[in-house]
């Protein structure tokens, strides 16, 4: 990401604000939770989804809207991890120019590889799973239970006496 990551609201509202830019006082607030799991991931993809919200949950850092920039960080280490496959042997071939002198190439699956571990990084770093962005990165407020009302909340409690 270019340039300066934003500050979060209730750090702006405690530091207070020297630009001429007022605060937005109808900011959403975030708040922690699991997006739900994409429908058409492979197997490498859908255990590493489990292994990042496995994480991003502990670390009480993951909340709803960010399903969309997981399911790119799943599918960039798998497009890392088929590349690299295809790299173990070796990373070059072997080629004949014109003239009939042997030339080493490298392979196209060198350059995919290294586009898909930048696009990961990236991918992590906005997740905050990186070491430099881990730092910046704060605990969100677990979500409110939700009160029951009427009848529900009647039969859920025992110790109130039946009439």
């Amino acid at each position: 990401m270019k340039g300066r990551i934003p500050v979060p609201m209730e750090l702006k509202l405690l530091r207070g604000v020297r630009r001429r830019r007022p605060v937005n006082p109808d900011a959403p607030v975030l708040t922690a939770g699991v997006p739900p799991k994409p429908k058409g991931l492979n197997r490498l993809e859908s255990v590493y989804w489990n292994q990042l919200v496995k994480n991003l949950t502990a670390r009480r850092t993951l909340h709803p809207s960010q399903g969309a920039i997981l399911h790119v960080a799943c599918s960039y280490h798998w497009q890392f991890q088929k590349c690299r496959a295809a790299c173990r042997e070796s990373s070059v071939y072997e080629t004949r120019s014109r003239e009939g002198a042997v030339m080493w190439r490298q392979k196209p699956e060198v350059a995919l590889m290294f586009q898909a571990m930048k696009g990961l990084v990236a991918c992590l770093e906005h997740l905050g799973l990186t070491p430099a962005s881990a730092a910046r990165a704060r605990p969100l407020p677990a979500p409110k239970k939700k009160e029951t009302g009427g009848i529900d909340s009647y039969f859920s409690n025992p110790t109130k006496p039946s009439a």
